[in-house]
C-alpha cells in the first residue's frame, strides 16, 4: 500500500525518431504530476488537469473528465489532455499534467512519432505506478 502523505519523484525518457521525450513524475500522496518536455527549447505551452469519474458510456468503467489552459499560438493541449485523462482514467487518481514541446523542424510524421513516445511513456508510467500499488 502506498504512502499517502509522502512525495516522490521519478523521470522517464523515450525516444520519438529523432527527438526525446522526457517526463518528471510527481507524486503527491494520491495525487499526480506530470512535466513533459522535449525538443530545443522546453517551456510551458499547456497544462491540463483530469479526474476520474463513471464512463458516461457505461457507468461501470472508470473514464476520466479534464480541464485544459493553452498557451496561444501553442499545440501541446493535445498531449496534456491525452496524458492526463489517460492517466487518471487508469489510476483512478486526478493528474496534472504541464507539457512544452519545442523542435525547430517538426512535420506530420514527426507528430506521428512523438504519439508513439507519449503511448510508450503513459505505459512505462502505469507500469511503475502499477508496481508502487496505485490503484
Amino acid at each position: 500500500m502506498r504512502n499517502t502523505m509522502s512525495v516522490e519523484t521519478i523521470n522517464f525518457s523515450a525516444p520519438a525518431g529523432k527527438f526525446t521525450l522526457e517526463v518528471s513524475l510527481t507524486m503527491l500522496g494520491q495525487d499526480l504530476q506530470l512535466i513533459i518536455w522535449g525538443g530545443d527549447k522546453p517551456h510551458i505551452g499547456a497544462v491540463a488537469l483530469a479526474q476520474p469519474r463513471a464512463s458516461l458510456k457505461n457507468p461501470k468503467n472508470t473514464s476520466s473528465t479534464s480541464s485544459i489552459i493553452c498557451i496561444v499560438g501553442h499545440k501541446e493541449d493535445v498531449v496534456a489532455k491525452y496524458m492526463s485523462e489517460q492517466l487518471s482514467a487508469a489510476l483512478k487518481t486526478n493528474v496534472a499534467v504541464t507539457a512544452g514541446m519545442h523542435w525547430a523542424v517538426f512535420n506530420e510524421e514527426d507528430i506521428v512519432m512523438v504519439m508513439e513516445s507519449v503511448n510508450l511513456l503513459l505505459d512505462s508510467i502505469i507500469k511503475y505506478l502499477k508496481s508502487k500499488g496505485w490503484p
